[in-house]
């Protein structure tokens, strides 16, 4: 599934990058971003007890997987993503939001928070998620009616005016995805909601 995203909105897009005051937009969200971390890490974090080893697509402020670590002391995460509006201490890696930098099997989680409909190749970028790690762990947001979908629309504009962050290729319902993730394995397991309406997902290699 695959949606083009037209020039003009990747040359603003990649403008936005940029733009100083982007930063200071950052702290005013930090709290926020601060609570739903905490929330999100809170409900993930039993499904990562027995992991070393996981990969953040899509870290963001890489506040998720500080959480993460702080409840599971011994997890090692990479931070990945497209650009870099990394504020926790942990590392990040950029990269070019198709391929990942890594060895088959580098990690035994990979997860995808918020972050599919961001995509411009989503099965691409999905199907390399689980190259290097055998299973992965994807929680979207759901739109199943017109009310949600414009409501997610401006939400996206709002973030993409007010720090650069790619507008969604792709709003999914619940049937959609499920169907999605069918394409690159048959083994999903349901984990329940992360967040408000942000159902979760784990998808196995069907080694």
């Amino acid at each position: 599934m695959r949606t083009t995203t037209p020039i003009f909105v990747k040359t603003v897009s990649s403008a936005g990058k940029f733009c100083f005051w982007r930063f200071f937009i950052a702290r005013l969200f930090y709290f926020w971003w601060h609570v739903r971390a905490r929330r999100i890490a809170k409900n993930l974090a039993p499904y990562l007890k027995d992991a070393r080893t996981v990969i953040d697509i899509g870290a963001g402020n890489g506040l998720i997987a500080r959480e993460l670590t702080r409840l599971c002391p011994n997890l090692a995460i990479t931070l990945v993503d497209v650009m870099d509006w990394n504020v926790s201490s942990l590392p990040l890696v950029r990269f070019d939001g198709t391929s990942l930098p890594f060895e088959d099997d580098t990690f035994d989680f990979a997860l995808f928070i918020d972050v599919l409909h961001h995509a411009e190749d989503q099965k691409r970028i999905l199907e390399d998620a689980m190259r290097v790690a055998p299973r992965v762990i994807v929680s979207e947001p759901l739109h199943e009616n017109v009310v949600e979908r414009i409501s997610a629309n401006i939400t996206d504009n709002l973030q993409f005016i007010l720090y650069g962050m790619a507008l969604a290729c792709n709003h999914f319902r619940k049937r959609d995805l499920i169907q999605f993730f069918e394409f690159i394995t048959k083994r999903i397991e349901f984990l329940g909601e992360v967040s408000w309406r942000h159902p979760a997902f784990l998808l196995s290699r069907e080694d």
